[in-house]
């Protein structure tokens, strides 16, 4: 959502505000990062990445 408000002296100024979808999305992102948290997801997808380099490294 974007809004224009006139200033004195001719200018016009944009204020963005975020939208009701903008909003929702950004709840579900912190509730989906707290729930991959407690779950251990993001260790373990860095657990995987690292275990990959390192054999990428070691063995070619």
């Amino acid at each position: 959502m974007r809004t224009t408000k006139e200033e004195e002296g001719g200018g016009t100024v944009v204020v963005s505000a975020s939208s009701d979808y903008e909003q929702i999305r950004e709840q579900r992102m912190k509730e989906n990062a707290e729930r991959m948290h407690k779950l251990g997801l993001l260790n373990l997808s860095l657990n995987l990445k690292l275990n990959k380099l390192f054999i990428t490294k070691t063995f070619f």
